[in-house]
């Protein structure tokens, strides 16, 4: 997935039919840069340094473990008991 001179044009060269699966994909990456990657990067900017970016994969796969740690946090453990009656 490179964006050379040399790549496109041996893309130009040898085209192929649209993987709609590529598409999808790339429209949902874009979709969770927005929801957040965008609101990650400026909390980055005020704790380590101005202008770093969270980046694509980095900011969701963060934002996955934030919420998991936080639902951790909150779960309660409890004494359960299994029940089995016949009838």
């Amino acid at each position: 997935h490179e964006i050379t001179r040399d790549a496109i044009t041996r893309a130009f060269e040898a085209p192929r039919d649209i993987d709609i699966n590529l598409v999808n994909a790339q429209e949902a990456r874009r979709i969770l840069d927005r929801l957040a990657g965008y609101t990650m990067s400026p909390l980055l900017w005020k704790k380590i340094s101005p202008g770093l970016s969270a980046g694509r994969v980095q900011s969701v796969g963060l934002a996955l473990i934030v919420a998991r740690e936080r639902q951790r946090l909150l779960f309660k453990t409890a004494e359960y008991h299994d029940i089995r009656a016949n009838f």
